[in-house]
C-alpha cells in the first residue's frame, strides 16, 4: 500500500479518499509514502486544527472550520490528511464545495508548491461535484506478516513464546490490526496468561464480522455422511479436498473457482455448502446477497468491496453466497444502476481472483438469475439438486434417524415402505415428518423409543410436499437444468429402479 500511495503522490494526485477503519495504520503508511515522495505530511481534525506528523512547525489554527483546512499555504510539497472530513461532505454547502475546488486548483502548483488532500473514512460518500476529483483507494486489511508482528508483540508482553503462529494467523485473518490485537489479548486473559488461543480469536472474529451484517463465520460440523444422496456432487467436492494445501500449490494445481447449486428448496444445497468447508478444512463465510444493497449512495458498492476484501484476507476459505437469485435477481433498472455495478464488481472479481476463495452459490429460482452468472468460467461447475430418488430417500431416512438418535430403528422392510410413501418428498420434508412423529410418539402410553411404522405413515400421509404444491415450477426448473447443469445425483442412482413411478431427468 505504501508504494501505491507513493506513486499517487509523485504523480501529482491532489485528492485521495482512503477507505479504512484503521486510522493509525493509514497514518503510518501515508507518512512513509510522504517520506518516499519527499513531501511534508500534515494532519487536520476539527478539534485540534493542523498538526505535523513529523513534529516540525506547521500552520496554526484551523480548529472547528473545515474551510480553513483547505486554505493551506503551499510553500512546499505537502500532503494533508483530513480526519473525519466525510462527515462534512455528507451535506456540504456551496462554500465548502467551492473551497475544495479552489484547493485542488492550488494544489497543482507545480514542484515545491503542490498539495494533496487525503480523506480517511470507512465508506465513500462524495457530492457529485467532487466525485471526479478524488481517487478512491481501498486500504487492504493487514496481511499475515503484519498480523505475525502483532502476535509476537502480544506474546512478548505476556512473557509467552509462540512456536507455531499459523493457527493464530488463520484465526486473525480478516480482522483489522486493532481487532486482531484485542482478540489476541482477550485470548491471553481468558487462558489466565497461559497461551494465545486461536479458538478465542476465531470466536471474536465471528462476532466482529456480524456487526456489519454482510458476512458471518459459520461454525459447521456437517460432513458428507450427513447428506443423503448427491453422489456425483460429493465426488466432485472430495476430488478438491487438497486444493488449498501448500503441496497442491507447489505441484501447480489451480485454485478451484467454485460451483453453483441450482435446485428445489429443502434438498440439501445449504448442507453441501457447509460440508464443502469441512472437507477442505477452511473457514466458511456466509453472505446473504440481499444484505449488500444499502439505501445510501455508494453504500452497496462499498459493501461489495468490503466483502471481497474480507474474503481475500481470510483466504483460504469458502464464500457461501446464499439465495443468489433473491439478491441478484435484477431490479429492472429501478435502482439507478446500483445492482448492475454491484454485480459487475462481483463478477469481475470472480473472473480475476487469484486468492484461494472457493465460491459456493445457491439458488432456487433460476429464472431470476442474470445470464452473466451462468456464463461458463464464472464457476467451475453448475449442479442441479433435484428431489431425491428412491435410493437417495433410503439414505436420507438412515441419516435422519441417526441424527435423531434412532439409528437403524426400522427394519429393511419397514424402511422400504417409508421410502415408497415419501416419493416426491425433499430431505427437509422427510426430517420434518420424522420430527413431527417423534412428538406424537412421546404422548403414547406406553411410550416406544421410535415412532411406530403406522404412526409414521399417518404423519407422512398428512404432509403435502412441495413437489405437489409447486409442481409446475419444479417441472420448469427441471426442464431448464436438463441440458445446462450436471445432476448432483450419480448416474447409477438415477438408473436404479425406484419404488415410485417417477423418473427424474430422463434423457
Amino acid at each position: 500500500m505504501v508504494s501505491q500511495l507513493t506513486n499517487y503522490l509523485k504523480a501529482g494526485y491532489t485528492g485521495l479518499w482512503i477507505v479504512s477503519h484503521e486510522e493509525q495504520r493509514v497514518a503510518q503508511d501515508v507518512l512513509e509514502a510522504c517520506k518516499a515522495a519527499k513531501r511534508r505530511c500534515l494532519h487536520w481534525d476539527v478539534n485540534n486544527g493542523f498538526s505535523a506528523a513529523d513534529g516540525k512547525a506547521c500552520p496554526k489554527g484551523g480548529a472547528g472550520d473545515p474551510n480553513a483546512a483547505l486554505s493551506l499555504l503551499h510553500s512546499e510539497d505537502t500532503t494533508l490528511i483530513l480526519w473525519d472530513f466525510q462527515l462534512w461532505l455528507k451535506d456540504p454547502g456551496p462554500g465548502l464545495v467551492r473551497a475544495f475546488q479552489q484547493a485542488f486548483a492550488l494544489g497543482k502548483g507545480g514542484k515545491g508548491h503542490s498539495c494533496a488532500y487525503i480523506v480517511v473514512a470507512p465508506y465513500v460518500k462524495l457530492p457529485p461535484e467532487l466525485e471526479k476529483q478524488f481517487q478512491v483507494v481501498d486500504f487492504c486489511l493487514p496481511d499475515r506478516a503484519r498480523l505475525a508482528g502483532i502476535v509476537q508483540e502480544i506474546a512478548a508482553s505476556g512473557g509467552l513464546t509462540v512456536d507455531d503462529p499459523a493457527p493464530l494467523l488463520d484465526a486473525a485473518s480478516g480482522l483489522t490490526t486493532q481487532e486482531a490485537a484485542d482478540a489476541l489479548a482477550l485470548s491471553f486473559v481468558e487462558s489466565k496468561g497461559q497461551k494465545l488461543d486461536p479458538k478465542v480469536v476465531s470466536r471474536e472474529k465471528a462476532t466482529t464480522l456480524k456487526k456489519n451484517g454482510l458476512l458471518r463465520v459459520v461454525e459447521t460440523k456437517v460432513k458428507l455422511d450427513d447428506i443423503g444422496g448427491l453422489g456425483s456432487l460429493k465426488t466432485w467436492v472430495c476430488d478438491r479436498r487438497h486444493a488449498f494445501t501448500p503441496e497442491a500449490r507447489a505441484w501447480g494445481l489451480p485454485n478451484p473457482r467454485g460451483f453453483l447449486l441450482l435446485g428445489i428448496p429443502g434438498c440439501g444445497k445449504s448442507l453441501v455448502a457447509e460440508a464443502t468447508s469441512s472437507i477442505l478444512g477452511v473457514p466458511l463465510l456466509k453472505l446473504d446477497a440481499g444484505s449488500l444493497f444499502g439505501s445510501l449512495v455508494g453504500q452497496s458498492e462499498a459493501n461489495t468491496r468490503a466483502v471481497i476484501q474480507t474474503a481475500e484476507a481470510v483466504a483460504p476459505c469458502v464464500l457461501w453466497i446464499d439465495e443468489l437469485d433473491k439478491g441478484f435477481g435484477g431490479q429492472g433498472g429501478q435502482d439507478g444502476g446500483t445492482s448492475e455495478r454491484v454485480i459487475g464488481t462481483l463478477l469481475d472479481w470472480m473472473d480475476k481472483k487469484t486468492a484461494p476463495v472457493l465460491v459456493v452459490a445457491t439458488a432456487n429460482d433460476v429464472s431470476k438469475l442474470k445470464p452473466e452468472f451462468l456464463r461458463k468460467g464464472r464457476f467451475d461447475e453448475q449442479w442441479f439438486v433435484d428431489l431425491p430418488t428412491a435410493r437417495e430417500r433410503e439414505d436420507i431416512w438412515r441419516v435422519v434417524t441417526r441424527k435423531k438418535g434412532r439409528t437403524d430403528c426400522y427394519t429393511e422392510t419397514e424402511l422400504a415402505r417409508l421410502v415408497s410413501q415419501t416419493e416426491g418428498f425433499s430431505g427437509a420434508e422427510i426430517e420434518a415428518a420424522f420430527s413431527e412423529a417423534l412428538y406424537a410418539t412421546y404422548n403414547l402410553s406406553p411410550r416406544p423409543f421410535h415412532p411406530p411404522l403406522d404412526l409414521m405413515i399417518t404423519v407422512i400421509m398428512g404432509t403435502t410436499p412441495l413437489s405437489k404444491m409447486m409442481a409446475e415450477q419444479i417441472k420448469s426448473l427441471r426442464e431448464w437444468c436438463h441440458h445446462r447443469a450436471k445432476p448432483a445425483t450419480t448416474p447409477e442412482t438415477l438408473a436404479a429402479p425406484a419404488t415410485g413411478k417417477r423418473k427424474l431427468l430422463a434423457s
